[in-house]
């Protein structure tokens, strides 16, 4: 039997996930095998039950060889020992549950990721996938920087091993692609709510790498002038006119 504890950690999934993954998996194969719909398997037992329709699933005299007592238009339930399943079937299951576990594992990545579209992430630069796409280390998860989402006067921060934050613009629920971008209008005013989370920011407008207007309801002291200087360092140097929120709508 197959190491679920094992699995499931290699694909950051629970145990009782990849134990439904491979019961799946076995019915599915069997389903496949006999072309039948009634199928249990219990994993704790190392059994399959199998139930077939006499004569429609299985011939009446074959049916006799399993239970000298069944009767026409009966319903035999077969139980099978997994351990007797030969290799081509096994190796069948085997291909179905690594399928399933990766189909899991993107459905819970995705549902995970999803809530963190039009949020802040910090990531590492770990490669170019080609002269268009940077490929960034998400704690472990691959995100996908494109060009058009660069900030043209900020491209020599863009190297291996480099630590940035990023807008998360999209996720991709079919090919489970995270899709990351430092030009949104959000970015500074995001990480500005970084450092502090119980006030409001608003990007009124922001000239891409050059200058943003945010508005916030934070204390302007020098405490919150030395972060914004830090921050206006981490977005290579784009100036951050901040004013209070009393002055939004006049903007």
């Amino acid at each position: 039997m197959m190491n679920f504890e094992l699995l499931a950690k290699s694909k950051n999934l629970t145990v009782e996930q990849a134990s439904r993954a491979f019961t799946l998996a076995m019915e599915t194969a069997l389903k496949e095998q006999f072309e039948l719909e009634n199928v249990h398997v219990d994993l704790d037992e190392k059994i399959v039950e199998v139930v077939f329709r006499i004569p429609i699933d299985m011939d009446f005299r074959e049916a006799l060889v399993f239970d000298v007592a069944v009767l026409h238009a009966d319903h035999l339930a077969i139980v099978f020992d997994m351990k007797a399943f030969p290799v081509k079937f096994i190796n069948r299951v085997k291909t179905i549950f690594t399928q399933t576990l990766d189909l899991m594992k993107n459905e819970a990545d995705f549902k995970y990721w999803s809530k963190k579209i039009h949020r802040l992430v910090e990531g590492v630069i770990k490669r170019y996938s080609d002269e268009n796409v940077i490929e960034v280390d998400l704690n472990g998860q691959t995100g996908y920087f494109h060009k058009r989402h660069w900030v043209p006067r900020e491209k020599n921060k863009y190297q291996p091993g480099t630590a940035l934050m990023f807008y998360v613009s999209a996720v991709d629920r079919n090919q489970f692609k995270i899709y990351l971008s430092r030009k949104s209008p959000m970015l500074p005013a995001l990480m500005l709510k970084h450092q502090y989370p119980w006030h409001t920011f608003v990007c009124k407008k922001r000239w891409i790498g050059n200058k943003s207007f945010i508005f916030t309801d934070a204390p302007l002291d020098k405490k919150f002038a030395d972060i914004r200087d830090e921050i206006s360092d981490m977005l290579n140097g784009e100036i951050l006119e901040v004013r209070g929120m009393k002055y939004l709508k006049a903007a």
